[in-house]
């Protein structure tokens, strides 16, 4: 049972080694550098790299295959500790926004990993920024997975985008909301420093995610641009591709920081789920317990909480004893 159902720790922990396996797998283009494609970095897109007619589509295409893998892995392995552990209740002091924007980044990026596989198994049948491609595109002679390519892209990017807004936006709200009490009915004890449970949530810095999104958007708006630039307008042939292949790369290479980035938020949150001594779903089957291990990071408001009883426990004690005595 513990294979099946792992402690949340060890769920965010595996999310973060397959998030930041992903990063280094999404960033396989930079092995152009290094083998004969002869393909343009400048007028080219990356997906070419794996083009079905193309000598190392099977390096390229294994890699993006794993980075694949690896983000929906993860979106899956932290989705349910968005909903709190094994209750699939919502802690209440999070809000419905927040927690609503974190589900949306974590599925989009569920998303971006299965168009990244599709893009491998319906792979260009050439690449287009070649002549000869270029002209079968124009004459309608592509296959349909050639076309179904471009679609599972579009898609790709559209999903990257939207995971890094949304989670952006997850963190805005986090950051926008005052500290809250672990439970409004345990104050704690006056002699011990009040600690306000923040919640412990995947959700990339909010600076970083607002860079990031910005950057990944208008870089993606640059590559449709040229694209779009390439295909309508007669130019000479060092311009017949709009140059996208710059700003793509460039957009690639940014998603794959926010992977990094997310990774390392991640570990956080299992370093603090950890620090926080609870066992998660045990906790939710006791008698008065909150279930939300996973989300408080806090370590002493439990045994602030505690000790406040005990002492309310004795008084009353006492107070009963004097009665009786008179």
């Amino acid at each position: 049972m513990t294979l099946l159902r792992p402690h949340p720790r060890t769920r965010l922990l595996l999310a973060a080694i397959l998030l930041a396996v992903a990063a280094v797998a999404y960033s396989s283009w930079v092995l152009e550098i290094l083998l004969p494609t002869r393909l343009s970095s400048v007028d080219g897109y990356a997906s070419e790299l794996f083009a079905a007619d193309q000598p190392y589509r099977w390096v390229f295409g294994s890699l993006d295959i794993l980075a694949g893998v690896c983000a929906v892995a993860a979106a899956l392995l932290v989705l349910p500790q968005v909903a709190g552990p094994r209750t699939g209740r919502r802690p209440a002091h999070l809000g419905w926004a927040r927690l609503g924007w974190v589900h949306l980044g974590w599925a989009a990026l569920a998303v971006f990993g299965i168009a990244t596989l599709l893009d491998v198994v319906f792979p260009l049948d050439c690449a287009p920024s070649l002549p000869a491609c270029a002209a079968l595109e124009e004459g309608g002679l592509a296959s349909w997975r050639h076309n179904v390519h471009l679609v599972t892209s579009v898609i790709a990017n559209a999903a990257a985008i939207a995971a890094i807004g949304a989670l952006w936006l997850a963190a805005r709200h986090r950051d926008a909301q005052p500290s809250h009490p672990s439970h409004p009915s345990h104050p704690t004890h006056p002699a011990e420093p009040a600690r306000a449970a923040q919640p412990v949530q995947p959700v990339p810095p909010r600076r970083a995610g607002m860079l990031l999104f910005w950057t990944v958007l208008v870089l993606a708006l640059a590559t449709a641009a040229l694209s779009l630039h390439g295909m309508r307008i007669a130019v000479p042939d060092v311009l017949a591709h709009g140059g996208q292949g710059v700003p793509q790369r460039l957009g690639v290479a940014m998603i794959a920081v926010w992977l990094a980035v997310a990774a390392a938020s991640l570990h956080r949150a299992a370093r603090a789920a950890g620090d926080d001594g609870r066992t998660g779903p045990q906790d939710a089957r006791r008698p008065g317990g909150s279930g939300s291990g996973t989300w408080h990071a806090e370590s002493g408001g439990r045994r602030a909480n505690s000790s406040t009883s005990a002492e309310s426990s004795s008084t009353s004690s006492g107070t009963g004893g004097a009665a009786d005595r008179r």
